[in-house]
């Protein structure tokens, strides 16, 4: 495994990280809201068992990354072909999680002759889509958090300096407390049970660079995405959870109403972070068809 920079036209650079040969079937990893590349380090042995490579970037803003002010969900589309073609990539499996979820889509919609597709795991719908009410279900932490994105940059750069900062410095004992009304008991025991640590170092990883990819995550959000789910073309499987609070379960059903060619697998009982865990197998075998 390699972690490396790829510069992009403009003076941007994107941090990257690569594991396994990059002329076969290849996976694109998209972390999820806040989060980096080394998110999925862990995904690139089950990954490799069953014939795929993984490449993982860090969208603009978090660590290694130069922030893009003004970034669309739809610029992701760009920089997933800018990074491709700089690393002899010819298509590649979008993978998406939670808040990668909708910058995988972007691909799959915007430069679908580069994506073979794309595979979500607890996403959110547009902010504006019609037929579902956005924050029903969510905790009360992200209710608060798209209502300042939805006031602007400077209101939620302000709301998560002061209340997102404190789960980004949030030891590992400390993180299940941090998350606070976005997990359920499941969430917690995941945590419990051994992936505190990793996910209290990947926060601490977002902080050393500031919550400006945050930030900007959260406008691309709430504001048009630059595509419809309606143009996505390739075949998409959505994975959600029955008791998700970060992305209620509404948000894949709507989806699964929607996209052209879409696989939906609704998985009861767990939530947000323990889907991610449990399910990871069933997920990857879902990247091949």
């Amino acid at each position: 495994m390699t972690t490396t920079t790829v510069a992009l036209a403009g003076g941007r650079v994107l941090d990257v990280l690569v594991d396994g040969p990059l002329d076969g079937r290849v996976v694109l990893a998209h972390h999820g809201t806040p989060s980096t590349a080394t998110f999925w380090h862990d995904w690139a042995e089950p990954l490799r068992d069953v014939g795929f490579s993984l490449v993982a970037y860090t969208r603009p803003g978090y660590t290694g990354s130069t922030r893009q002010l003004g970034r669309r969900v739809a610029d992701a589309a760009a920089d997933a072909v800018a990074l491709m073609d700089a690393l002899g990539v010819v298509s590649a499996a979008q993978l998406g999680y939670s808040g990668g979820c909708p910058h995988a889509l972007a691909v799959g919609a915007l430069a679908p002759e580069r994506c073979s597709r794309v595979v979500t795991v607890a996403g959110p719908v547009p902010f504006d889509a019609e037929g579902v009410d956005f924050t029903d279900g969510m905790g009360a932490e992200n209710v608060d958090e798209f209502g300042a994105a939805a006031a602007g940059l400077s209101a939620v750069e302000a709301w998560l300096e002061e209340f997102g900062r404190p789960m980004l410095e949030a030891s590992s004992e400390q993180i299940g407390a941090a998350f606070g009304d976005l997990v359920d008991d499941t969430d917690r025991e995941v945590l419990a049970q051994g992936w505190a640590d990793d996910v209290a170092a990947e926060f601490h990883r977002v902080g050393e660079g500031g919550i400006g990819g945050w930030a900007d995550d959260d406008i691309a959000f709430v504001t048009p995405w630059g595509f419809e789910p309606t143009d996505v073309g390739v075949p998409v499987t959505l994975w959600h959870a029955g008791l998700d609070r970060m992305a209620p379960v509404s948000h894949s059903r709507w989806f699964a109403r929607r996209l052209r060619n879409a696989d939906y697998r609704e998985v009861d009982g767990l939530g947000h972070l323990a889907l991610l865990r449990h399910y990871r197998r069933q997920i990857i075998a879902s990247l091949a068809g």
